[in-house]
């Protein structure tokens, strides 16, 4: 039985991401393996479907026109087990170089030229180390960190925590499927199940879509054109109409029509 509290009433772990580390881990130039660098132990199904809104308007001799096309964004559904105790190969499962290697010998080695010297500066300096993935900044969240220690959480707790940080996030990922890598996907859905037959043992099912949005438009105020600019003008004086003050007086053929329209008509 998991005792790993889910934190339902705390902000996501990707919460604390500024645009900047975001924009560095999300749209990196190689995108990591998996879901932002995250791997099911046994990987499933790999689905990619493609939808559109056709419009369908009937004329006169109830034949349909279709006018309009709109493609609808890309959705991913992949599939896997997340298991407690497994041999699948890792990429966190290099093989270690060995204890025991000999130590150079700087006494026997040739002297380095002046410019192998800048060469080698310059390479140390321009190249920077790759940015993290979603994932491992997940695994290196204090939350995490010690999850090898008491108490112990499950890696089917972790790893739905990790989906499940990135759906209250509002997380964009990269998806890695049989077809190809997309990014820019938020989770649409998410179905985790463990079968009454195993404790050890969860699938796994996450819907993703693509996230598409507007440039920003930068406007300046004050400068309209088109309906807009006669919308927007001042009014003006197009002419004078004549108008004759009000005295506050009542002629005496106003009383008179006053007087005969409530005056009720003699009796025959």
């Amino acid at each position: 039985m998991a005792s790993h509290l889910i934190p339902t009433d705390q902000p996501s772990i990707f919460a604390a991401l500024s645009t900047l580390q975001a924009q560095a881990i999300v749209r990196p130039s190689n995108p990591p393996g998996g879901i932002s660098g995250f791997l099911f132990d046994v990987a499933h199904d790999d689905e990619i479907s493609l939808n559109s809104e056709i419009t369908d308007h009937y004329v006169e001799d109830n034949s349909a026109m279709q006018d309009n096309w709109a493609i609808r964004p890309e959705e991913i559904t992949l599939t896997g087990l997340v298991a407690e105790l497994t041999d699948a190969p890792t990429p966190n499962n290099a093989v270690a170089p060995p204890p025991n290697a000999l130590p150079l010998n700087y006494i026997m080695m040739p002297p380095m030229s002046i410019g192998g010297k800048l060469i080698g500066a310059a390479t140390m300096i321009s190249t920077p180390p790759p940015p993290p993935s979603l994932y491992d900044y997940f695994k290196g969240h204090e939350s995490f960190a010690t999850a090898g220690k008491p108490p112990v959480i499950l890696r089917q707790c972790a790893a739905f925590s990790y989906f499940y940080d990135l759906w209250k996030g509002r997380q964009v990922c990269s998806v890695e499927t049989a077809f190809g890598i997309m990014t820019n996907m938020a989770i649409l859905r998410l179905r985790a199940i463990q079968e009454r037959t195993t404790k050890h043992l969860s699938e796994i099912t996450v819907t993703f879509k693509k996230i598409r949005t507007t440039a920003t438009i930068n406007v300046q105020a004050g400068q309209v054109a088109g309906r807009a600019a006669n919308q927007g003008a001042a009014a003006t004086n197009q002419g004078n109409v004549g108008l004759t003050p009000n005295s506050g007086k009542v002629s005496p053929s106003m009383w008179k029509r006053l007087v005969d329209a409530f005056t009720p008509a003699p009796t025959p």
